[in-house]
């Protein structure tokens, strides 16, 4: 006899139970008969009927609910074939022939994000000089910069959302920002323009407390100097007079040196060559004869 059967009391009553649940969810039936509390009912009467009825129609909504997660194949009687209708609950794994009736479910997740990138400023400047001067031999030297410059930042979303049924030792949001380019340096031509831009400013920027010195110097030490008078032609003529100045000086040198060098009558005597000086004579052989007798007297 099985478990089942020795729940009841004899095995005719075994026997009613089987009849009347004839044709019946076995496992739905027995739930019903018996119960959530754990109690044994000796027959399958209408009440057993009524809650088997209600089993069904729930573990039939379940069975739906997940079919409509899963791609609908639906048959074609007359051809004997079985036809895959595509709807959006779906996606074919490739692009072959029976690509569609492997469709899986989808696991696309929407999620809207809105970012605003947007940058305002807003600049009013009122920067006049007013100069008053009194009296003569003034100088007066103005250097200003009206510049305004803004650097923008990045900018970056990262929206994560893991999957119903991911692992949680896998799916880390630090692991796909990185892997996605969320921590990635920003190399773009705006960025690297920036940089560059940022560091001529600088340098300018530190370079602008040295503007006039020149001219403020000179004007100290020499009221009559006025560099307007200098054309490209009157500083042509100087550097020639510097340039001659220094073969005049040259020459001067040389006269001191050598006497009046440019005079039709600087020589005197006319040139005649010198006597051939006396041969020399090599005397090594002497030399060596010597060296050797000295040797051999020791």
């Amino acid at each position: 006899m099985s478990n089942r059967a020795s729940h009841f009391k004899n095995e005719e009553r075994y026997k009613d139970y089987q009849t009347a649940t004839k044709g019946l969810d076995q496992e739905v039936a027995w739930q019903a008969l018996t119960g959530d509390s754990g109690r044994r009912g000796q027959s399958f009467g209408n009440s057993d009927r009524a809650r088997y009825n209600a089993l069904m129609k729930a573990k039939s909504q379940k069975v739906k609910s997940q079919e409509e997660k899963q791609p609908q194949i639906h048959e074609d009687k007359q051809a004997g074939n079985h036809e895959y209708k595509p709807d959006n609950k779906g996606n074919p794994i490739d692009n072959t022939q029976t690509g569609n009736n492997d469709a899986v479910p989808s696991n696309d997740q929407i999620k809207d994000t809105n970012t605003k990138n947007s940058q305002q400023q807003s600049v009013r400047q009122d920067n006049d000089i007013n100069n008053n001067v009194s009296g003569n031999d003034n100088t007066i030297i103005n250097n200003q910069d009206n510049s305004v410059r803004q650097y923008g930042g990045d900018n970056r979303s990262f929206v994560y959302k893991a999957g119903k049924n991911s692992n949680p030792y896998e799916s880390t949001p630090v692991s796909a920002a990185t892997m996605g380019g969320f921590y990635d340096v920003d190399d773009s031509p705006a960025a690297q323009a920036k940089f560059q831009s940022m560091y001529k400013d600088f340098n300018k920027d530190n370079s602008k407390r040295f503007a006039g010195q020149a001219l403020q110097a000179v004007s100290t030490f020499s009221k009559n100097f006025d560099p307007r008078e200098y054309t490209a032609e009157s500083m042509e003529n100087a550097i020639n007079r510097g340039t001659q100045y220094s073969f005049d000086r040259a020459d001067r040198q040389t006269g001191h040196v050598f006497g009046d060098i440019w005079n039709d009558n600087y020589i005197t005597e006319e040139w005649k060559m010198p006597s051939a000086p006396a041969p020399i004579e090599s005397n090594a052989e002497g030399i060596a004869d010597k060296a050797k007798q000295d040797i051999e007297d020791i």
